[in-house]
């Protein structure tokens, strides 16, 4: 993921996942620090210099969540915790002002910092990845996995 200047990933060292960075044309790579055990990346901020990770816990569909959500700031400062959420899979809207995210088989939206949240819809599945339109207008259940394990694309 990228906020322009930089590309933001996760990369496995010693069996964790660790938040990374390089710059867009290219370089060294560095890693931020953040008090987690094992990194998720699910978003850059649009508009303030974030990033939205949690922290993969090794329990649930494909080892993430649910789990605390984290704003870590970029290139610098303390992370801090996304309210109080706990979610298997989160994003921020393509402007940045509102941030949708599923916990088990809910799918929410709420305000980008986690607040004033309203549930949107349950499925019968696991919700692990979404995305907002490019309008902004509607919010989509990128994948969804079965109790199971199995994963399909929509």
């Amino acid at each position: 993921m990228t906020d322009g200047p930089r590309v933001y990933f996760v990369e496995t060292v010693d069996e964790r996942g660790l938040l990374s960075q390089v710059s867009a044309s290219g370089g060294e790579i560095s890693h931020i620090s953040t008090p987690l055990a094992d990194t998720f990346l699910r978003a850059v901020s649009p508009l303030r210099s974030e990033l939205l990770v949690q922290s993969s816990n090794g329990e649930g569909v494909f080892g993430v969540g649910p789990s605390a959500a984290w704003i870590v700031p970029v290139p610098a400062g303390p992370p801090r915790r996304l309210g109080d959420l706990r979610v298997n899979a989160a994003t921020w809207s393509r402007n940045g002002q509102q941030l949708a995210y599923s916990l088990d088989h809910d799918i929410y939206l709420a305000k980008w910092d986690g607040t004033e949240s309203q549930k949107l819809m349950t499925i019968a599945d696991y919700c692990v990845d979404l995305e907002f339109s490019p309008e902004q207008s509607a919010c989509a259940l990128l994948r969804a996995a079965r109790t199971t394990g199995s994963a399909f694309g929509m």
